[in-house]
C-alpha cells in the first residue's frame, strides 16, 4: 500500500509541475533638451521569464514653444508613421496634438518586429541585452 501511495505521490508531484510564463515590465524613460525643443520618450517594456521582450509601448512627446517647430515635426512624423504603418505588428496612435505639443503612442509586438524596425526604435529581442544597452546609454529603467 506505502508503494502505491509514494508512486501516486510522485505521479502527482511530476505532472503537476508545469512551466508557465511570468510577465514583468520597466519603464524606461529618456529626455532630450535641445533649445526650445523637449523631446521626452517613455518605453513600457513587458518581458517574460524566458527574457524574450513580447511588447513594448513607446510614447515620444514634442514639446516647444514655437509653434511653427511642432507643426514641422508633426509633418516629419507623418511622413514616418506612412512607412511604419504597413508594418501589422506595429500600431500607431496621435495621443495629443497642440500648438505646443505633440506626441504619438507605439505599439510594437517585438517578436514580430524586423531586424530594421528593432532598430528604428532601439530595441533588441533579449531583455537583458536590452536593459544592458540601456544602462549603458544611461537611459534610466525602473
Amino acid at each position: 500500500m506505502r508503494k502505491i501511495i509514494l508512486c501516486l505521490f510522485l505521479i502527482f508531484i511530476l505532472t503537476g509541475c508545469v512551466s508557465k510564463d511570468e510577465y514583468f515590465t520597466k519603464t524606461c524613460t529618456n529626455k532630450v533638451k535641445s533649445g526650445n525643443l523637449s523631446v521626452s520618450e517613455v518605453k513600457k517594456i513587458t518581458y517574460n521569464n524566458k527574457d524574450e521582450v513580447t511588447e513594448v509601448i513607446v510614447t515620444k512627446t514634442y514639446s516647444d514653444k514655437s509653434a511653427k517647430n511642432i507643426k514641422a515635426i508633426k509633418k516629419a512624423s507623418s511622413d514616418y508613421n506612412n512607412e511604419l504603418a504597413a508594418s501589422d505588428d506595429i500600431l500607431i496612435k496621435v495621443v495629443m496634438d497642440s500648438e505646443n505639443k505633440y506626441s504619438v503612442q507605439y505599439t510594437l509586438d517585438v517578436q514580430k518586429l524586423t531586424s530594421e524596425e528593432l532598430e528604428m526604435f532601439n530595441l533588441e529581442k533579449n531583455s537583458i541585452k536590452l536593459f544592458k544597452n540601456y544602462k549603458n546609454d544611461d537611459i534610466s529603467c525602473k
